[in-house]
């Protein structure tokens, strides 16, 4: 039977190394068409992209998804083969299963058990010999890669990850207190739209009474994550804003202050185009003029 290194939980096969042949100084190994068509700063997906049967799954299983399309396009931009990624905010494990598709390796935290655990079974992770603790699971494949899924608070991202070890971060963080809003009458009539929230864990930053709480949190996740990152990669962001009882919320923003804080700079912003997703409707018509927030997110790239 394989023991498991109780003594350290520092996950043992970083760092990593590009196993392409790209030039040293090429950021990705995109062909010039692939890179032209990202370069267009609204990203989009059609109807056969969005609904692969992963994302089809996730969806039963979880309220805030995005789809594997958008991960592998934001893999493949800012990363080599054999890059590792890591997901801060893993859900389903959407970031996990892209990177598998483009032979990176890839590391996920979780807060949610249930979640976790769904995730574990889909991409077949175990506790092995790189597992320091129970609450982490792991898979390495022929080829090589690693996939790893550590069921715990993000704020513990030192415990298992060393310094300068990762080479891009893509995720998307709760969107604070979104889904604990009571839904529009518009959407209970209709039977649409209609969110429960990740969990009553009082860890879970979507349970922080105030923004200026939640906001707190997430600067020190994400000043962890500067420290793990390798100098001159890449912190994906993908977030949005939103109205809590009619005020305007920019988490964009935040996100921006936040990161600007910890003296990272903001590179890019991507709009990615949702509509594929959703029914235009008349909202407040006539009386007030608010566009519909969720048909598009942004894509926030930072470099360390």
């Amino acid at each position: 039977m394989i023991k498991n290194n109780l003594a350290n939980k520092l996950i043992q096969w970083l760092p990593t190394m590009r196993s392409c042949n790209c030039p040293k100084n090429a950021i990705n190994c995109l062909s010039a068409k692939a890179w032209l068509r990202n370069q267009v700063p609204i990203w989009w997906f059609n109807k056969k992209e969005l609904n692969i049967r992963y994302d089809m799954i996730s969806r039963q299983h979880h309220p805030a998804i995005f789809p594997t399309a958008l991960a592998k396009r934001v893999i493949e931009n800012y990363t080599h083969q054999n890059d590792t990624v890591l997901d801060v905010f893993s859900g389903m494990g959407t970031t996990l299963y892209a990177a598998r598709l483009t032979k990176r390796n890839a590391i996920g935290f979780e807060l949610n058990k249930k979640f976790a655990d769904l995730t574990c079974q889909r991409l077949k992770l175990k506790n092995d010999k790189y597992c320091s603790k129970p609450n982490s699971a792991h898979n390495q494949n022929k080829s090589g890669l690693h996939l790893q899924l550590i069921n715990t608070d993000s704020r513990e991202l030192l415990d298992y990850i060393a310094p300068e070890s990762i080479d891009c971060v893509f995720t998307s963080p709760p969107y604070w207190d979104l889904l604990n809003q009571a839904p529009s009458q518009r959407n209970l009539k209709h039977q649409q739209y209609l969110k429960n929230n990740y969990s009553d864990d009082v860890k879970d930053l979507s349970n922080d009474p105030t923004l200026d709480a939640f906001t707190k949190n997430i600067k020190d996740i994400f000043a962890k994550v500067y420290n793990i990152l390798k100098p001159q990669r890449t912190c994906i962001i993908n977030t949005g804003d939103y109205r809590r009882k009619g005020k305007y919320i920019s988490l964009s923003s935040h996100y921006i202050s936040i990161l600007s804080e910890l003296n990272v700079e903001l590179k890019n912003v991507i709009i990615w185009d949702r509509r594929q997703e959703y029914e235009i409707g008349i909202f407040s018509y006539p009386r007030n003029f608010i566009v519909n927030n969720g048909m598009f997110e942004y894509l926030l790239e930072f470099q360390k």
